[in-house]
């Protein structure tokens, strides 16, 4: 009987330690979203909320493999923001978390970046003050996971950089192959193509913001279905457009040559009553290329439809590398802005189907 009260006395002293322990307040938890760039205000979230009165600063520690450590990076950093009551969202073990606290914003424009790196990984730790009046600051929590601060700078270095080297790669490929890049964007007639231009501008575009997310954040970004949906247009007009002018070209029966020689044309008949020659399918050269081309119609005529194709693509070029710079992810073009451009693309469609 002795022992049955014994165990009954330790289990409710288990009970009460244990109900204590949960009734207990939170530990303080930082949260750091990571991939933010230094020229931007950077943010730091903390729950519970912190009075502005404990002077909350951050210390940022990196690692230092290759380069020397910097005297800034023991710096304590005030916040020039304290904002207290802040709700934010956390993906924790795949799902969203959602957390109130204190939200800090930083000033890092002056934080030491080496020259050589386009980000650094770095650990955060935040500390504040006992009381008002203490003049040392203790640290109270840090950052669950490390975190990527990038320099702008860096991160366009070497995504330009890189996307150069392929450039040259794929235009000593292509001169070896056909003897000028050029063709990489020119029609079978030997003209420039408007859409193969396009497709070129905004392959070059997509990947140098895909490349640039993916060096600074280390994934792959999200790419929005809108993106998809306007890469697919162009394709399929780049498509269309190779076909028509194919076969146009083969109905009128002439085939490009070199300035200063003639067009030859299919013999009407062919010695002892044989059927007729076929024309030979076009061999495009060099020396037709002209960037009045991007604007012209196979007539030669100017065409209002490839002009307003021509405008629509450089506003949309213009448009999607600033926001995706500026938001640090792709931006998701505005599905009134893709059936614009679908619309605009019929347009200079059509005439392809008129046999000359």
């Amino acid at each position: 009987m002795q022992t049955f009260r014994r165990l009954l006395f330790l289990t409710g002293g288990l009970l009460l330690l244990s109900g204590s322990v949960f009734a207990a307040d939170p530990s303080t938890h930082l949260y750091m979203p990571d991939g933010q760039l230094s020229s931007h205000p950077i943010r730091v979230y903390v729950t519970p909320d912190i009075p502005e009165s404990l002077d909350p600063r951050l210390r940022l520690t990196s690692s230092h493999e290759v380069t020397k450590k910097d005297t800034k990076e023991d710096e304590l950093i005030q916040p020039f923001v304290h904002a207290t009551n802040q709700n934010w969202v956390e993906i924790v073990a795949g799902q969203k978390v959602t957390r109130t606290g204190t939200l800090l914003l930083f000033d890092l424009r002056n934080y030491p970046i080496h020259p050589l790196k386009a980000m650094i990984r770095l650990t955060p730790t935040l500390y504040i003050k006992e009381s008002k009046n203490d003049t040392i600051w203790i640290p109270v929590t840090v950052g669950s996971k490390d975190i990527y601060l990038g320099k702008s700078t860096g991160v366009i270095a070497y995504t330009l950089a890189l996307v150069a080297v392929l450039l040259i790669f794929i235009i000593l490929i292509s001169r070896a192959v056909k003897g000028k890049a050029v063709f990489l964007i020119c029609g079978s007639d030997g003209k420039l193509s408007l859409s193969r231009t396009q497709m070129a501008l905004w392959t070059l575009a997509i990947d140098v913001v895909i490349f640039g997310y993916g060096l600074f954040h280390r994934e792959v970004p999200e790419i929005p279905d809108s993106l998809v949906a306007l890469m697919g247009l162009s394709l399929a007009t780049t498509g269309i457009s190779y076909r028509q002018v194919s076969k146009l070209t083969a109905v009128s029966g002439t085939q490009p040559t070199t300035t200063g020689s003639a067009p030859t044309t299919p013999q009407a008949d062919a010695p002892g009553g044989a059927a007729p020659a076929q024309p030979t399918p076009p061999v495009a050269t060099h020396s037709k290329a002209r960037l009045g081309d991007l604007v012209a119609d196979h007539l030669g005529e100017i065409s209002i439809a490839k002009a307003q194709m021509v405008f629509w693509t450089g506003l949309m070029l213009v448009l999607f590398l600033t926001k995706s710079t500026i938001d640090g992810v792709l931006w998701e073009v505005p599905w009134q802005m893709v059936t614009l451009m679908g619309m605009s693309q019929a347009g200079y469609l059509g005439p392809k189907f008129v046999k000359p």
